[in-house]
């Protein structure tokens, strides 16, 4: 979803215009934008004049404290840990971060403070320094997911053009589906990995054969999608059959080249 990585060229017209304020009374214009900023959730999203397709994400952090560094970790942030590093405009508490995107992104991320930017494997580098991540408190919209028994607190990003989503979340009174979980070993990729396997209501091996649903990356499926909710809401309102999801695990915390090796086009996997 990003449309160019090179993030030094991503103006924020926000950011642009609170650079020029604060060169005349610095005091007084970052007052004004910490209370404008409280009146809203983060991340900020901004439009591109004369173009329909993508936005301006800007993720921001309020840090009083002098740090060595804020890390964004995002969908945006691919190959290297460095790649999610704030900027702080110069003598202030305020760090972010702006990127191009497209309209109608639903996503999570969290912050790290003081990360050592090593390794620079995105995953590994998250899973290394659990206990550095914190979530953005100027976004009301937090969680958590669990991968591996490790819980990591998150925000999500949800786009002014993103489409609704009625078959999302948990319905009260309704039939639902079971989710199991199976390890399951690779003697030809020579690794073990946790399969998540949805049921729908009254599942019977005798039954006529199922439709079904193979997702990878399976626990965060399961855990940020609710996979197997929307599935039990889609099937109460009669908009698909019963159907059988099996989930692949593919979020490895070992290392994101692994996952990448994985899931493009692989004779092996």
């Amino acid at each position: 979803m990003l449309k160019n990585n090179n993030n030094s060229k991503i103006i924020s017209p926000m950011m642009s215009r609170l650079q020029e304020e604060i060169k005349f009374n610095k005091k007084e214009a970052v007052l004004k934008f910490w209370k404008e900023i409280e009146k809203i959730d983060t991340p900020i999203f901004e439009e591109i004049e004369g173009d329909d397709k993508y936005n301006i994400i800007t993720f921001l952090v309020r840090e009083d404290e002098e740090v060595e560094n804020i890390v964004c970790f995002s969908i945006f942030v691919t190959e290297d840990i460095k790649e999610g590093l704030l900027e702080r405009i110069e003598d202030t508490n305020i760090y972010f971060k702006s990127y191009r995107i497209l309209k109608g992104i639903r996503e999570t991320y969290n912050f790290t403070k003081n990360n050592p930017l090593e390794p620079k494997d995105p995953i590994e580098n998250i899973f290394k320094y659990k206990d550095l991540i914190f979530s953005d408190p100027l976004n009301s919209k937090e969680g958590f997911w669990k991968v591996n028994g490790i819980e990591f607190p998150h925000n999500e990003i949800i786009s002014p053009d993103a489409p609704p989503q009625p078959y999302y979340g948990e319905r009260i009174n309704i039939n639902r589906g079971k989710v199991e979980g199976f390890t399951s070993h690779s003697e030809i990729l020579n690794n073990d990995r946790q399969i998540l396997v949805y049921t729908p209501h009254k599942y019977s091996i005798k039954h006529s054969p199922y439709h079904f649903l193979l997702l990878f990356d399976g626990i965060l499926f399961e855990e940020i999608a609710k996979v197997s909710s929307t599935l039990d809401n889609l099937i109460a309102d009669n908009k698909i059959p019963p159907v059988v999801a099996i989930m692949v695990e593919n979020f490895m915390p070992k290392s994101l080249a692994q996952r990448a090796g994985e899931l493009p086009p692989n004779p092996k996997f």
